[in-house]
């Protein structure tokens, strides 16, 4: 089974600085190494074959991250703004890289989403997840239909899934515990603590 997911990465981190010295968000340091690949760790564990990032600033940086030999075995590919167009006009610019269900994750935060329950209990796609605060823990389970849908090129996902759930095809899944998101350099701070105590994510984050 191939499982597919887009991370939206293209982020200008500018909550972040000065702790992100002109990198992108992705790019960002944990225990000596970047968010990104902490999280693509996570995701190749999980059972991903296939990442699509949808890069914008600092683009061509993020993919010179990924040009050095990496233990990873996942098949990483690229998408890359021109200009901003929000977390949802990102997907719908790349859907010709997408299959018809695929995942969508945001790039600044790791998820205690067990993803074979979520497909399981969610079906064929246009779902989320929540975090217990019920905040938005930016993992969507979605179909390429629903963005096909928008006839404007520069949308957010929220507004995806307030369309989605207007009609009535949106399902929520509940997590059972947090999520680390490094949105701004508190945050980073107390995930790089998290994850300085544990030794790794797995144990933060289960």
């Amino acid at each position: 089974m191939t499982r597919f997911a887009a991370i939206l990465a293209g982020g200008q981190a500018t909550r972040l600085e000065p702790v992100s010295r002109g990198q992108p968000k992705a790019l960002a340091r944990i225990r000596g190494k970047a968010f990104i690949d902490w999280q693509l760790e996570r995701l190749e564990r999980a059972g991903f074959n296939h990442i699509h990032l949808l890069l914008g600033h600092l683009a061509q940086r993020v993919v010179e991250h990924f040009s050095v030999k990496s233990q990873l075995k996942l098949r990483i590919t690229y998408s890359i703004e021109s200009e901003p167009l929000g977390t949802g006009g990102a997907v719908k610019n790349a859907l010709a890289h997408l299959p018809e269900v695929f995942w969508v994750l945001n790039g600044d935060t790791f998820s205690t989403v067990n993803f074979q329950k979520m497909e399981l209990i969610c079906g064929g796609g246009n779902a989320l997840a929540v975090a217990p605060d019920g905040r938005d823990a930016g993992v969507y389970l979605l179909r390429k239909s629903v963005f096909e849908n928008f006839a404007v090129q520069k949308f957010a996902m929220q507004d995806v899934l307030d369309r989605i759930e207007r009609e009535n095809l949106l399902t929520r899944y509940p997590l059972q515990s947090g999520f680390l998101d490094i949105g701004t350099p508190e945050r980073l701070a107390q995930a790089q603590i998290l994850i300085q105590e544990s030794g790794n994510t797995s144990s933060v984050l289960n």
